[in-house]
């Protein structure tokens, strides 16, 4: 990858979650292994912008940026967005080299429009390689294509930077003593988890929005725990570094991996979907009883799991095995308007709009969280009033907030069909 050129585009990069992190993971991977790499976005601000900057990695984020054609080897495409400027390449004359164009769609979700190939028939005039984060993903979104690509499809299941790879194996206890919790939408039942848990003097800590501490996690971090409670992306991360890892979270889940359930919890991107949810005395009784088998099957297949999942295996194979695509000039004059309507509705005045909707579905996972704890709190008949009064107060200033108010109009008629808050 030495010297190779790419171009990875992305709708937003905000939020410490999601495909901001893949985003941000694949652009450090890249540079790190000598290639020049530009982000191209429309949104652009902390909390992960200080990241970007601190790993000196190029992001631009203005419409009129004169990005061409000629000046990359591969442009990875996050929700279909191409600068405008691409897009102006490709109804020119096309340079003799032109770069391969792979598109990646992360989730099959109806309400999250943007990972799915909405922008009709681009991917089939352009794409030299279609990904998908999983089986579930690849196997909902098949049938939006109008033509059959199979062979540019292929699974990139949010591989783990490297250095998870890399940690040492080390000594476990009989029962795990220090429990991360990662989640930006905690459940009640894993709520019950942390907080018996904690009754049984087990270090229990949260990581996420509205928990304990939000921030990325660093292999270092990860290896000084005993057991991770999570789902997502961070079980790759556990299934590198030989963390034991207990799959679990608002759509239910696995609980612990083992050969008889990775494959289908795998396909559904360690969601937690495609499994039964449990109550909070199953998922502790479980955490203590299956540890020592979980931490056997993780240690033994560990070198399996690094293969399947260490971004240095998983996109030099991908890389090297995509095959050259004829792509032509894009001379049909209404399909080319489209493409420019498109990328000019991305970056019209909805700037604001999209910041307050970011901020609404933040300030609504902060206050279900709050609320549901204060709950807990309540129905256990806890006596720590000055807990309580905190999370009254935070409450009351999310709701009382501009953006909680603005945001929770706009999203009226989502919120109404889809029967939530």
């Amino acid at each position: 990858m030495k010297n190779k050129r790419f171009l990875i585009t992305q709708n937003s990069l905000r939020m410490l979650a999601g495909s901001e992190l893949v985003t941000l993971e694949l652009a450090s991977y890249l540079q790190s292994q000598g290639a020049k790499v530009i982000v191209y976005t429309c949104f652009f601000g902390n909390p992960i912008k200080n990241i970007f900057d601190k790993r000196n990695i190029e992001v631009i984020d203005k419409q009129d940026a004169k990005l061409e054609l000629k000046d990359f080897d591969y442009i990875w495409v996050h929700h279909q967005i191409l600068p405008k400027s691409i897009l102006e390449g490709l109804s020119k004359r096309l340079p003799e080299n032109m770069p391969k164009f792979i598109f990646f769609h992360m989730s099959k979700l109806d309400y999250v429009p943007l990972e799915q190939p909405f922008i009709f028939g681009l991917e089939e005039k352009i794409a030299s390689k279609i990904i998908f984060n999983s089986q579930e993903t690849k196997d909902s979104l098949i049938d939006r294509f109008f033509s059959d690509l199979s062979n540019n499809f292929e699974l990139f299941r949010n591989p783990a930077p490297v250095e998870f790879s890399k940690l040492p194996n080390h000594t476990y206890s009989k029962t795990p003593k220090n429990i991360l919790v990662v989640s930006n939408h905690l459940c009640p039942e894993i709520i019950e988890v942390k907080e018996k848990l904690q009754g049984q003097r087990v270090n229990v800590v949260g990581l996420g929005d509205g928990l304990d501490k939000n921030s990325i996690i660093s292999a270092e971090y990860l290896s000084t725990f005993d057991l991770v409670i999570t789902i997502g992306k961070t079980v790759q991360y556990c299934l590198c570094a030989n963390v034991p890892v207990y799959v679990y979270d608002h759509f239910g889940g696995p609980g612990y991996l083992s050969e008889d359930n990775i494959k289908i919890a795998s396909d559904y991107n360690f969601s937690g979907r495609g499994f039964s949810k449990k109550t909070s005395k199953q998922i502790i009784k479980e955490i203590i009883d299956g540890y020592s088998i979980v931490v056997k099957f993780q240690m033994d297949s560990r070198g399996e799991f690094i293969k399947m999942f260490s971004i240095n295996n998983i996109l030099s194979n991908m890389l090297n095995n995509i095959k050259e695509k004829k792509i032509y000039r894009l001379d049909d004059e209404k399909y080319v308007n489209y493409l420019f309507s498109i990328s000019r509705l991305v970056f019209s005045n909805m700037f604001d709009i999209h910041k307050l909707i970011s901020d609404n579905i933040l300030n609504l996972d902060r206050l279900s969280c709050l609320t549901r704890e204060l709950s807990y709190c309540n129905k256990k008949n806890l006596n720590n009033n000055d807990e309580i009064v905190k999370r009254d107060k935070n409450i009351l200033s999310i709701t009382k907030s501009r953006s909680y108010k603005i945001g929770k109009f706009i999203t009226a008629p989502y919120r109404f069909f889809k029967g939530g808050l």
